[in-house]
Protein backbone atom coordinates (compact mmCIF):
# COMPACT_ATOMS: atom_id res chain seq x y z
CA UNK A 1 0.00 0.00 0.00
CA UNK A 2 1.31 3.43 -0.92
CA UNK A 3 1.95 6.15 1.63
CA UNK A 4 -0.72 8.77 2.03
CA UNK A 5 -0.21 12.48 1.62
CA UNK A 6 2.48 14.47 -0.13
CA UNK A 7 6.07 13.28 -0.38
CA UNK A 8 8.28 14.42 2.48
CA UNK A 9 10.75 17.11 1.55
CA UNK A 10 14.39 17.09 2.66
CA UNK A 11 15.26 19.58 5.39
CA UNK A 12 17.53 21.50 3.00
CA UNK A 13 14.55 22.15 0.72
CA UNK A 14 12.34 23.08 3.69
CA UNK A 15 14.97 25.60 4.79
CA UNK A 16 15.15 27.02 1.24
CA UNK A 17 11.40 27.54 1.40
CA UNK A 18 12.02 29.72 4.45
CA UNK A 19 10.17 27.52 6.90
CA UNK A 20 11.27 27.71 10.51
CA UNK A 21 8.99 24.82 11.42
CA UNK A 22 11.23 21.82 10.72
CA UNK A 23 8.88 19.31 12.28
CA UNK A 24 10.33 16.70 14.59
CA UNK A 25 12.53 15.14 11.94
CA UNK A 26 15.56 17.40 12.16
CA UNK A 27 17.64 14.93 14.19
CA UNK A 28 16.29 11.86 12.41
CA UNK A 29 16.85 12.77 8.77
CA UNK A 30 19.92 11.39 7.04
CA UNK A 31 22.05 14.16 5.58
CA UNK A 32 24.34 13.93 2.57
CA UNK A 33 27.20 16.35 2.10
CA UNK A 34 26.63 18.94 -0.60
CA UNK A 35 28.95 18.28 -3.54
CA UNK A 36 28.96 18.20 -7.31
CA UNK A 37 28.68 14.64 -8.65
CA UNK A 38 31.22 13.45 -11.20
CA UNK A 39 29.78 13.24 -14.71
CA UNK A 40 29.82 9.78 -16.31
CA UNK A 41 32.44 9.30 -19.02
CA UNK A 42 29.83 8.24 -21.58
CA UNK A 43 27.86 11.49 -21.28
CA UNK A 44 28.60 13.30 -24.55
CA UNK A 45 27.52 16.24 -26.67
CA UNK A 46 24.44 18.18 -25.66
CA UNK A 47 24.00 16.08 -22.49
CA UNK A 48 27.51 16.94 -21.28
CA UNK A 49 26.97 20.65 -21.96
CA UNK A 50 23.72 20.56 -19.99
CA UNK A 51 25.45 18.68 -17.15
CA UNK A 52 28.07 21.42 -16.84
CA UNK A 53 25.48 24.19 -16.98
CA UNK A 54 23.08 22.63 -14.48
CA UNK A 55 25.59 21.38 -11.91
CA UNK A 56 27.24 24.78 -11.63
CA UNK A 57 23.87 26.44 -10.98
CA UNK A 58 22.55 23.77 -8.59
CA UNK A 59 25.74 23.73 -6.56
CA UNK A 60 25.21 27.42 -5.77
CA UNK A 61 22.01 26.43 -3.95
CA UNK A 62 23.88 23.89 -1.82
CA UNK A 63 21.34 21.10 -2.28
CA UNK A 64 23.20 19.01 -4.86
CA UNK A 65 24.89 15.81 -3.63
CA UNK A 66 26.62 12.75 -5.07
CA UNK A 67 23.37 10.86 -4.52
CA UNK A 68 21.65 13.05 -7.13
CA UNK A 69 23.85 11.76 -9.94
CA UNK A 70 21.29 9.36 -11.42
CA UNK A 71 18.57 12.01 -11.54
CA UNK A 72 21.02 14.47 -13.10
CA UNK A 73 22.15 11.92 -15.68
CA UNK A 74 18.55 11.14 -16.63
CA UNK A 75 17.75 14.85 -16.85
CA UNK A 76 20.78 15.61 -19.05
CA UNK A 77 20.32 12.59 -21.30
CA UNK A 78 16.62 13.40 -21.71
CA UNK A 79 17.62 16.97 -22.59
CA UNK A 80 19.90 15.61 -25.33
CA UNK A 81 17.10 13.33 -26.61
CA UNK A 82 14.72 16.29 -26.64
CA UNK A 83 17.18 18.41 -28.62
CA UNK A 84 17.73 15.55 -31.11
CA UNK A 85 13.97 15.17 -31.57
CA UNK A 86 13.65 18.91 -32.21
CA UNK A 87 16.06 18.58 -35.14
CA UNK A 88 13.71 16.08 -36.80
CA UNK A 89 10.50 18.05 -36.12
CA UNK A 90 10.84 20.43 -39.04
CA UNK A 91 7.36 19.42 -40.19
CA UNK A 92 4.52 18.09 -38.08
CA UNK A 93 3.21 15.80 -40.83
CA UNK A 94 5.13 13.32 -42.97
CA UNK A 95 4.17 11.14 -45.91
CA UNK A 96 4.55 7.38 -45.48
CA UNK A 97 5.78 4.96 -48.12
CA UNK A 98 2.16 4.15 -49.02
CA UNK A 99 1.38 7.83 -49.56
CA UNK A 100 -0.71 8.50 -46.46
CA UNK A 101 0.03 11.47 -44.25
CA UNK A 102 0.75 10.86 -40.54
CA UNK A 103 2.14 12.80 -37.61
CA UNK A 104 5.91 12.99 -37.57
CA UNK A 105 7.13 10.26 -35.14
CA UNK A 106 9.74 12.68 -33.80
CA UNK A 107 6.93 14.75 -32.30
CA UNK A 108 5.90 11.86 -30.05
CA UNK A 109 9.51 11.33 -29.02
CA UNK A 110 9.91 15.06 -28.35
CA UNK A 111 6.72 15.24 -26.28
CA UNK A 112 7.65 12.20 -24.16
CA UNK A 113 11.17 13.53 -23.61
CA UNK A 114 9.70 16.87 -22.51
CA UNK A 115 7.45 15.12 -19.94
CA UNK A 116 10.41 13.20 -18.50
CA UNK A 117 12.59 16.30 -18.59
CA UNK A 118 10.09 18.36 -16.61
CA UNK A 119 9.60 15.58 -14.07
CA UNK A 120 13.35 15.29 -13.41
CA UNK A 121 13.74 19.07 -13.40
CA UNK A 122 11.03 19.44 -10.76
CA UNK A 123 12.76 16.86 -8.56
CA UNK A 124 15.93 18.94 -8.72
CA UNK A 125 14.19 22.28 -8.12
CA UNK A 126 14.81 23.52 -11.65
CA UNK A 127 11.32 24.62 -12.69
CA UNK A 128 9.77 28.00 -11.94
CA UNK A 129 6.99 26.40 -9.90
CA UNK A 130 9.41 24.32 -7.82
CA UNK A 131 11.54 27.42 -7.15
CA UNK A 132 8.64 29.80 -6.56
CA UNK A 133 8.65 29.43 -2.80
CA UNK A 134 12.39 28.94 -2.32
CA UNK A 135 14.35 31.66 -0.56
CA UNK A 136 17.95 31.92 0.54
CA UNK A 137 18.66 29.80 3.62
CA UNK A 138 18.30 31.71 6.88
CA UNK A 139 20.86 31.38 9.62
CA UNK A 140 19.72 29.03 12.33
CA UNK A 141 18.80 30.11 15.85
CA UNK A 142 22.16 29.10 17.39
CA UNK A 143 24.02 31.34 14.95
CA UNK A 144 21.69 34.25 15.75
CA UNK A 145 22.41 33.81 19.44
CA UNK A 146 26.14 33.68 18.77
CA UNK A 147 25.98 37.03 16.96
CA UNK A 148 24.07 38.54 19.88
CA UNK A 149 26.66 37.42 22.43
CA UNK A 150 29.56 38.56 20.26
CA UNK A 151 28.03 42.01 20.15
CA UNK A 152 26.85 42.39 23.75
CA UNK A 153 28.96 39.93 25.72
CA UNK A 154 27.71 37.32 28.19
CA UNK A 155 26.36 39.83 30.73
CA UNK A 156 24.60 42.00 28.17
CA UNK A 157 27.33 44.66 28.41
CA UNK A 158 30.48 45.16 26.44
Amino acid sequence: MARRGPKKKPLAIIRLHGSTHLYRRKDKELQALASIPVAPDWLKGEAKLEWNRVTSKLSELGILTELDRAVLVSYCQTWADYMDALKYCKTSLVKTGQGSIVQNPAIGIKNRALQLLLRAAAELGMTPSSRASMVKPQENQEEKGAHFFKKWGPCGLS
